[in-house]
């Protein structure tokens, strides 16, 4: 079974928008319905949770009520404190709620992410069935500097180096290990990612795309508008 966890409880502070920016519109569809719709019209993916703030739990069922999914297939979960803490909370709820298997596998991604295509969710699916441990990026296109007090230090090999990105995948055996991670900072303050590396777990990476951004700031809604015209 492969399960996606859509991350969808942010507050938007970067975007200084009164709305969270998952309910912004592009083309009359929020950038929520955007991210998510793309796992629900990939075949493979078998269930669908999207995790959202308890106060807007109501209004996010409203909006995908419409899209009437067949049953036991979309699901809607309230999160936590941090990212981490509501991949937690989904986790939970997934044990709470549905069978699942050591080997099945777990997708989470940003609902900030709009642009994420069904080739690169297939691509973790079929890495992760190999590899435990997935994440998605793509290579820097940037020089890379390391500085201190505005000086430059060193310089680092962009070849070396690749930007991280969502879809981030884990058997559900990897997951359950990785977010029980005991280290309260390193769970505050980082990704799967990072939570697996600092574990010793051996993380493989699907190539992603340059348009999988997030959306951060305001700016990146108005690039991502004018990309979906």
């Amino acid at each position: 079974m492969n399960i996606a966890i859509i991350l969808a409880s942010g507050i938007s502070l970067r975007t200084k928008t009164k709305t969270p920016k998952q309910f912004l519109k592009i083309n009359n569809k929020t950038i929520l319905e955007h991210s998510a719709l793309t796992f629900i019209n990939t075949k493979e993916i078998n269930k669908v949770i999207i995790v959202v703030r308890e106060e807007h739990l109501s209004k996010v069922k409203s909006i995908f009520k419409k899209y009437k999914c067949h049953n036991n297939f979309l699901y809607f979960c309230v999160g936590g404190s941090s990212r981490n803490a509501s991949i937690k909370k989904a986790l939970e709820f997934t044990r709470n709620n549905l069978t699942i298997k050591k080997d099945d596998i777990i997708l989470t991604h940003d609902a900030n992410r709009i642009f994420v295509t069904s080739k690169i969710i297939k691509d973790n699916i079929l890495s992760c069935k190999k590899n435990k441990c997935v994440i998605t990026g793509i290579n820097s296109s940037d020089t890379i500097y390391k500085y201190k007090n505005k000086s430059i230090t060193s310089t680092l090999n962009r070849d070396e180096l690749f930007c991280s990105q969502t879809p981030q995948t884990f058997t559900y055996e990897k997951i359950s290990k990785i977010i029980n991670i005991k280290d309260k900072k390193i769970f505050d303050n980082s990704d799967l990612g990072t939570l697996a590396f600092s574990l010793n777990e051996k993380i493989s990476i699907v190539q992603g795309s340059s348009l999988n951004f997030k959306i951060t700031n305001y700016d990146d809604y108005i690039i991502a508008k004018k990309i979906m015209k």
